[in-house]
């Protein structure tokens, strides 16, 4: 899939709703920041959530690189 120029608001919606699915019963996604990391890319930076780190890192390894193939993100 060609990765689409979205706003961001759009795109935080998209990751956040991505990673609290994602998260299901060990934990709520409630925000993301994102910020541009030049070009076409963007970076996840921080994300806000009261799942447990280790369970949040998990899913984020997933998640993360799927999107990234999607619309431009790329993890830290």
């Amino acid at each position: 899939m060609a990765k689409q120029a979205i706003p961001m608001a759009e795109l935080k919606r998209i990751v956040t709703a991505e990673l609290d699915r994602a998260l299901g019963a060990k934990g709520t996604v409630t925000n993301v920041q994102i910020e541009h990391a030049g070009g076409e890319t963007w970076r996840v930076v921080e994300v806000d959530s009261d799942a447990e780190k280790p369970a949040l890192d998990a899913i984020a390894s997933t998640v993360l690189p799927k999107l990234h193939g999607e619309w431009g993100l790329q993890a830290d």
